[in-house]
């Protein structure tokens, strides 16, 4: 048996939750008799105790709080990568910039000061 990533599980199980949450809003909407109902309501909650056994698993992951509002205000959470990256390429290119700035010779000349000052 192919072992499955835990998240693709933990993606498998609220798209199962999400399915069920629609499934009982139809039972309600349509008056179908309330057995249905309720077994729509316990599928539901053992969906929902699953997702709860797998905190153990995803402790270890970090999602950082920015990527919430970016969820909130119905962007794409790539946005988020794409905003980080970006931060992280402009500083990378001061540095080398700054990196760039240091001549070899006036370099070796600073420390040489440092040194016998």
């Amino acid at each position: 048996m192919v072992d499955r990533n835990r998240f693709e599980i933990l993606e498998e199980n609220i798209e199962s939750i999400i399915d069920h949450c629609r499934e009982a809003g139809i039972v309600v909407c349509d008056y179908q008799p309330s057995v249905s109902f309720q077994k729509k309501i316990n599928d539901l909650v053992y969906k929902l105790q699953d997702v709860d056994r797998m905190q153990v698993e995803m402790q270890d992951v970090h999602v950082p709080i920015e990527l919430f509002s970016k969820i909130d205000a119905g962007q794409n959470p790539q946005l988020y990568t794409r905003e980080c990256m970006e931060q992280a390429l402009g500083k990378n290119e001061a540095v080398r910039g700054k990196l760039g700035g240091l001549d070899p010779v006036n370099f070796h000349k600073s420390i040489f000061i440092h040194k016998f000052a």
